[in-house]
C-alpha cells in the first residue's frame, strides 16, 4: 500500500503581494509596419498639426499605447507611436489611435 504525501500551501506573504501588484511585469512596446499603395487601401491615415500627430484606423488585434507603427509609402517611411487607442465592437479587431511622430 502506498502512502500520499499532501503538501501544505500557505497564502503569499502579504509584503510580496503588494510588491507583485505595484511592479507589474514590463511589456516591451511592438513594432507594426505598414505599407500606404494608392492602389490598395487598407487603412486611413489623417494628418494633424501638420503631421506631427495623426488618427489612424485600422483593422487586425495586437496594438497597443506605446507600440511603434512605421508607415512606408514607396521609398519613404514614418515612425510613429501610439499615444491612445480604441477598439471598436464590431469588427473586434478593428481600431482608431491617435499616434505621434517620433
Amino acid at each position: 500500500m502506498s502512502s500520499t504525501h499532501l503538501a501544505t500551501l500557505s497564502a503569499p506573504d502579504s509584503s510580496l503581494t503588494q510588491q507583485i501588484s505595484s511592479n507589474p511585469p514590463q511589456r516591451f512596446n511592438k513594432m507594426h509596419h505598414y505599407k500606404v499603395s494608392n492602389d490598395h487601401h487598407n487603412h486611413v491615415f489623417v494628418p494633424k498639426d501638420g503631421g506631427i500627430r495623426a488618427y489612424m484606423t485600422e483593422q487586425g488585434q495586437g496594438v497597443e499605447p506605446g507600440d511603434y507603427l512605421i508607415l512606408q509609402r514607396g521609398s519613404t517611411s514614418n515612425r510613429y507611436q501610439v499615444d491612445k487607442i480604441n477598439y471598436y465592437s464590431n469588427p473586434p479587431d478593428m481600431w482608431i489611435a491617435l499616434l505621434k511622430q517620433c
